[in-house]
């Protein structure tokens, strides 16, 4: 129905965004202030530097776990602010 619809998508994104603790784990989402999806790229936005550093060595697992949850490749990027 969503696909027919074109809602599929919108509730792709969603499930992306609410996904982020699963596979961030509850640490790092506790110093993630925002997470949004723009087309195909995940943007991350945290409230500690080094964080963000470490999160940047991590980008490929991130990814790699985050379209194996939302079966596909939905997601390109992720963008770490």
């Amino acid at each position: 129905m969503f696909a027919r619809t074109g809602l599929k998508p919108e509730l792709d994104r969603h499930k992306a965004e609410a996904l982020w603790p699963v596979i961030a784990g509850r640490n790092i989402a506790a110093f993630t202030t925002a997470v949004r999806v723009r087309e195909t790229t995940m943007h991350v936005y945290v409230a500690s530097a080094p964080l963000k550093e470490e999160l940047g060595y991590m980008k490929d697992v991130l990814l790699l776990r985050l379209n194996s949850h939302i079966e596909g490749e939905k997601i390109t990027n992720i963008a770490i602010h």
